[in-house]
């Protein structure tokens, strides 16, 4: 075999992998969400940034195969907003200040927030199970999604 075909046959799958995007990436901040008093969340409310920040910043890498969505709540009775962090099989849910309420593995099924609340179940992965979250979810209402970062395998 010469060096030219060695070259060629060595190149050819590696120019082929390169051509091909292997993830699709998304990045949605909802500029005119009202939360916690101010408007534009994600970019008025320091400790909130910081954690949307470092989502966008994983999505532009493509580190890991993964979604985060932040969502505005409302407590049923008292009003107070509150925001839940939703990875797909964990939740965390922070106080306007930032303080983590509640948290742990938990999943939010179908994306059915709005047309039919909360459709939920404990998720049986690291960390420990959100044993709270299903009061929470009773107690509160979705008002809006503050914004999602996903990257998506094809």
């Amino acid at each position: 075999m010469t060096m030219k075909k060695f070259i060629t046959i060595l190149a050819l799958p590696l120019l082929m992998l390169a051509a091909c995007e292997k993830y699709t990436t998304t990045v949605y901040v909802n500029t005119d969400a009202q939360c916690c008093g101010v408007s534009d969340p994600m970019n008025n409310i320091p400790w909130l940034r910081e954690l949307g920040d470092e989502a966008q910043e994983n999505v532009k890498q493509g580190k890991r195969q993964f979604s985060t969505t932040y969502m505005l709540f409302t407590n049923d009775t008292t009003g107070e907003n509150m925001i839940v962090e939703d990875g797909d099989v964990w939740v965390i849910i922070y106080d306007c200040e930032g303080e983590k309420r509640h948290g742990g593995s938990y999943t939010i099924w179908n994306n059915s927030i709005k047309e039919n609340g909360i459709h939920s179940a404990p998720a049986h992965v690291s960390p420990e199970p959100c044993v709270t979250c299903a009061q929470f979810f009773e107690t509160h209402t979705f008002i809006d999604t503050i914004a999602n970062y996903s990257i998506t395998l094809k």
